[in-house]
């Protein structure tokens, strides 16, 4: 399975400019996934892979969270750990 990575749906970066407000793509930066959003107005830019065991990372519209589904880390649209096995952050890009 390679922790998501086959099956991760990647946009394209353009795509981050038509992000709505609650919206979030994980896009590709070169070949790192990056985990943007728009929330309440502001962009948000984050790593798109789970720091738990490297699982590329989806959008949660109804949480409004990044989801690992992996093994259920989530964090914020800012990338503040809110639960699961992940015990650091996702960092900031």
């Amino acid at each position: 399975m390679l922790g998501g990575w086959a099956e991760a749906e990647l946009s394209d970066p353009a795509t981050a400019a038509a992000l709505g407000d609650g919206e979030g793509r994980v896009i590709r930066d070169g070949v790192a996934p990056v985990g943007v959003a728009r929330v309440d107005g502001a962009e948000c830019r984050v790593s798109g892979v789970c720091p738990h065991l490297g699982g590329v990372l989806r959008w949660n519209p109804a949480e409004r969270s990044w989801d690992c589904p992996l093994h259920g880390s989530r964090f914020t649209a800012r990338g503040e750990r809110l639960e699961g096995p992940a015990v650091t952050d996702l960092e900031p890009r």
